[in-house]
Formats: C-alpha cells, sequence, structure tokens
C-alpha cells in the first residue's frame, strides 16, 4: 500500500481526535503486515500516529543502529520510545550495541529506550544472575538522579530482576526502599504505583493466584 493511502487511512480513524486510537492502529498494521519501506516512510511523517503505525509494520531483521539512533532522536514522546525499542529495535540484530550506548544516556527518553532494552532482555530471559547484580548496582548508584521517563525505565528493570531472580529479590527491595516513588501522583484503582517494593509484592501475589 502507498504512503498517501495510509495517511489516508490514518486521518479517517483520527478524525478530530488528538491521537488515534491504539486498537484501530493494531487492527490496521496487522492489515498491512511487514512493509519496512513503508515504515521508514511513515516514520519519516513526523506524525506520532503515523510513527506509531511505523513501529507495526518495520522489519527488525532490517534494522540498523544507524536508522535507530536516528528514529529515537526524532521520537519526543515517550509511548513512541517504548513500541520503537520493545517491539522493533529489541528484536534486532543491533539490540546490544544499542541498549550500552543508550543505557547510561543523560537524555531522558534516551536513557528510556536503553533500559527498555534492558528490560526485554529480562522477559526473554536473556540475562543471568551474575549481569543483574552488575545491574543493580547501576540501579542503586544512580536511579535518584536520574530524570522522571527514564527513571520509570530503571524502576521497571529493578523490579523485573526482583520478580524474575529470587537471589537478588531482597536486594531490589532494599533498593526500591530508598529509592521511594518516582511520582507521587494518585494512583487510579487497580494500579501499582512507581515504587519497586510495592509493585514486586503485587506481581508475586498476582502469580500465586
Amino acid at each position: 500500500m502507498k504512503l498517501a493511502d495510509v495517511l489516508g487511512q490514518l486521518d479517517a480513524l483520527g478524525a478530530g481526535k488528538a491521537r488515534v486510537m491504539m486498537g484501530p492502529l493494531r487492527a490496521l498494521g496487522k492489515k498491512l503486515k511487514t512493509d519496512h519501506a513503508l515504515a521508514l516512510a511513515l516514520w519519516d511523517t513526523g506524525r506520532t500516529d503515523a510513527m506509531l503505525l511505523a513501529t507495526m509494520v518495520m522489519a527488525p531483521d532490517r534494522l540498523t543502529a544507524a536508522d535507530a539512533a536516528a528514529m529515537l532522536a526524532s521520537a519526543t514522546d515517550f509511548q513512541l520510545v517504548d513500541e520503537l525499542t520493545y517491539k522493533v529495535v529489541a528484536e534486532s540484530a543491533c539490540a546490544d550495541e544499542l541498549c550500552r550506548k543508550w543505557v547510561g544516556a543523560k537524555q531522558e527518553l534516551t536513557g528510556r529506550a536503553g533500559w527498555n532494552l534492558l528490560v526485554a532482555k529480562l522477559l526473554g530471559k536473556r540475562l543471568v544472575t551474575g549481569e543483574c547484580a552488575d545491574i543493580l548496582k547501576t540501579i542503586e548508584s544512580c536511579c535518584k538522579a536520574a530524570p522522571v521517563k527514564k527513571a520509570e525505565s530503571m524502576m521497571r528493570c529493578l523490579v523485573e530482576i526482583g520478580v524474575r531472580f529470587p537471589e537478588h529479590r531482597q536486594r531490589a527491595i532494599d533498593i526500591g526502599t530508598r529509592w521511594g516513588l518516582i511520582d507521587d501522583r494518585p494512583v487510579p484503582k487497580g494500579c501499582t504505583p512507581f515504587y519497586a517494593p510495592d509493585w514486586i509484592a503485587a506481581i508475586l501475589k498476582r502469580q500465586k493466584t
């Protein structure tokens, strides 16, 4: 399908809205299937809805580190960064290289992207206990200085280590206790606050039911 046709469909989906809803967007992505050239063209439009759709039709095995870096640099929305990193970059051959490069970045969304890639490795069972010990040291040393959107992903990493590695659980809880809340805004009913000890406990409780 041509770019103009896809943009027309996006316009129809998002008529009168600031951003198209993710459900219809994912349905469109499923219909389009993988089309890397189209994905790059969608991303280059600079439209958030088109860029989100791009992450759904991109081919991770064709993604280069240079392309990924350029895309991240043009992403100004944390949801877009999450979709790009979890759905595309994490599945590419350059994931480890970019994780090492981005994880220590001071820029908020670049740092978030790096920590997202570490979380993806945890979810994919691609980290061993020794690596997790080193990650915990890093989190402990710099968590309080991290900007909010980077800190959120760091805490997700801390929580996943605490849940998936019982030998590191107490240390993860201790680090999270000293770290405290990232965001003290009221939490919607049924949601878990960005406080690692409660987050770990909530996941473990769900796993038992």
